[in-house]
């Protein structure tokens, strides 16, 4: 596995020195270590696939991508598969701009990197996280072990499991359910809605728990803590429990 160097402003696209795999019939698989020293925030963009995410053992980004033909002929030319890097300020933005194509993304973030995921289809996997993160999904699941910093997540269709929770959470889903557990953080308030379904928080003194609706629901939650939660679906249900 070779590394890819990120030196200041300057970003080299040595997408020649990932270490290629042809074991799939029509897929390829790019292993880079990227040293990342110089951002604040790695994003990630993936049109369609999967994306796991972990904290890494040190100081260098870990990607292993397994880039698969989607095509109705099987033609692609998968050869020029390269993880493409854009940076912005103190953000990259990592991504292989092939049309057409499943690809199925392993990472591993150096502490104390802000994390975005932009995937347009498929699932998120996470397994801890403790700096700040956003998520982005059109449509999958995503299943998360553990989120330490703050974290906005989006999901337009699909069900979101969080393990444990240790921070404020901004979280939108349009059609989906929504479960979450939280660690031992005390919350300033605690807002969960629905269009259509129920909304649970269970854990807390029920004399702040205030819930209202019929078809739709609402619960709300005010304490003395720091942390703030928003949950808002539009169609599924939402249970919050400590």
């Amino acid at each position: 596995m070779k590394k890819l160097p990120f030196l200041g402003a300057a970003i080299a696209l040595l997408s020649s020195s990932a270490a290629l795999s042809h074991d799939h019939t029509n897929a390829v698989e790019i292993n880079q270590i990227i040293d990342v020293s110089g951002a604040k925030t790695l994003a990630f963009s993936v049109g369609a696939g999967s994306v796991s995410l972990t904290t890494a053992s040190g100081d260098e980004l870990e990607l292993k991508v397994m880039v698969k033909d989607h095509s109705h002929r099987g033609n692609i030319d998968l050869s020029r598969a390269e993880i493409e890097l854009d940076k912005s300020g103190s953000e990259i933005e990592f991504s292989i701009d092939i049309d057409d194509t499943n690809q199925d993304w392993v990472i591993a973030v150096p502490a104390k990197k802000k994390v975005a995921v932009n995937l347009g289809a498929g699932d998120i996997d996470v397994k801890t996280i403790s700096e700040s993160a956003t998520y982005n999904l059109g449509a999958g699941d995503m299943d998360i072990t553990e989120q330490g910093g703050p974290t906005e997540i989006n999901i337009g269709a699909g069900d979101l499991d969080i393990e444990k929770l240790l921070s404020s959470a901004e979280i939108s889903v349009g059609s989906g359910d929504v479960d979450i557990k939280l660690g031992k953080v005390e919350y300033r308030s605690i807002e969960l809605s629905t269009g259509a379904g129920d909304t649970r928080l269970e854990g807390f003194d029920k004399a702040n728990i205030e819930t209202s609706g019929l078809i739709f629901s609402t619960t709300e939650y005010t304490g003395k803590g720091q942390e703030v939660i928003e949950v808002s679906i539009g169609a599924g249900d939402v249970e919050v429990v400590r």
